[in-house]
């Protein structure tokens, strides 16, 4: 049987150099307004567990996966999936709108976890592979991809965060599971030694401007899917009532990262083709940019004045590889490409 193929055409005359520019700016405020990343001194500048490599101590944070903005800017979430431990959690963070600095929230507030990590963390279940994460207009819920790459259980969960109580949904779902495709990115079959094919689960996730649906995707899928969030948060809904209000929205490439726009552009990952395709409110596709030198673009968050920001992970360089190879494999860039549209920073 031939393997499904993920395929579509590449438009001409979209090229990495005429959609990104270097950012070169003379005062912090020109730097602001032309979208330039730089990191705060430490320890401010960055967060982690037991205040490694110099920066704030946190909570919560082994092997984080994914960070995500709350629509008011005041809070941040991180999601993580340690492979080590098995005990996925996420970290909350109250954020400094005027200078953007982050402080964990206190106590078991500021963070969540399986097992609560000895008293540090809340407690809630429903996690496997705690994954990509988009927060809704009003902060109060924080819907999350859960891939489950190690017990293959993949699924939707919906934190409530004032509750501190997840809920784990459609799993087993064909919307949330990964279609049989081994897939190849760059010349490489992503398989662990050549034995195990890597398929995870759900992990394309994003939410549309008014909090009403969910668009999300396995990696190997050919198809984007959506669900209205009011079902998703409807506790009385039966698993098979919830599993029959899931659409087939439209055809996609094999994806990782989504975004949407203020127009309702919904920005995918083109693995196969190192690329960025934009699915239109037509359910149209249509090539942003495609460059080799975007190694797996993975995270997507908009940032000011239309510059769409993608993190490439080179998750194909990396997985099943030696720690050398890895080393190898950076520096891991992080790209910007301009879109023309208005977005919600952070999304």
């Amino acid at each position: 049987m031939n393997e499904p193929t993920f395929d579509r055409p590449i438009l001409l005359g979209t090229v990495l150099a005429a959609a990104i520019s270097a950012c070169v700016a003379a005062t912090a405020s020109d730097a602001r307004a032309q979208g330039c990343l730089s990191q705060k001194a430490l320890p401010a500048g960055c967060h982690a567990v037991s205040g490694n490599h110099g920066c704030t101590s946190a909570r919560g944070m082994i092997q984080t996966t994914s960070v995500s903005v709350s629509p008011d800017n005041a809070n941040v979430y991180t999601t993580s999936e340690p492979f080590t431990t098995g005990n996925s959690s996420i970290a909350v963070f109250s954020r400094d709108t005027g200078n953007g600095e982050l402080t964990q929230l206190a106590g078991t507030f500021g963070c969540i976890s399986e097992d609560g990590s000895g008293g540090a963390c809340a407690v809630a279940t429903g996690f496997d592979s705690a994954g990509p994460s988009v927060v809704s207009p009003d902060g109060r819920h924080v819907y999350i991809a859960d891939a489950s790459f190690f017990a293959q259980d993949p699924a939707l969960v919906v934190l409530d965060v004032e509750a501190r109580t997840a809920r784990r949904l459609l799993a087993g779902h064909p919307s949330v599971v990964a279609d049989d495709y081994t897939p190849v990115v760059q010349g490489r079959r992503m398989e662990v030694f050549g034995l195990v094919s890597i398929r995870p689960g759900v992990d394309s996730i994003v939410l549309d401007r008014r909090g009403e649906w969910l668009y999300f995707a396995p990696v190997t899928d050919l198809n984007l899917y959506r669900v209205r969030t009011r079902d998703l948060r409807d506790a009385s809904l039966s698993a098979a009532d919830l599993a029959g209000r899931v659409e087939v929205h439209a055809a996609k490439t094999m994806s990782d990262g989504l975004s949407i726009d203020d127009a309702g552009n919904i920005y995918i990952s083109d693995l196969e083709h190192s690329a960025i395709v934009s699915l239109r409110p037509d359910r149209s596709l249509e090539t942003v940019i495609a460059d080799p030198r975007l190694r797996w673009p993975d995270g997507f968050s908009f940032g000011p004045e239309g510059w769409l920001y993608v993190s490439c992970s080179a998750l194909h360089q990396v997985i099943g590889r030696l720690p050398g190879q890895i080393a190898d494999a950076g520096p891991f860039q992080i790209y910007r490409v301009w879109t023309g549209q208005t977005a919600w920073p952070g999304h």
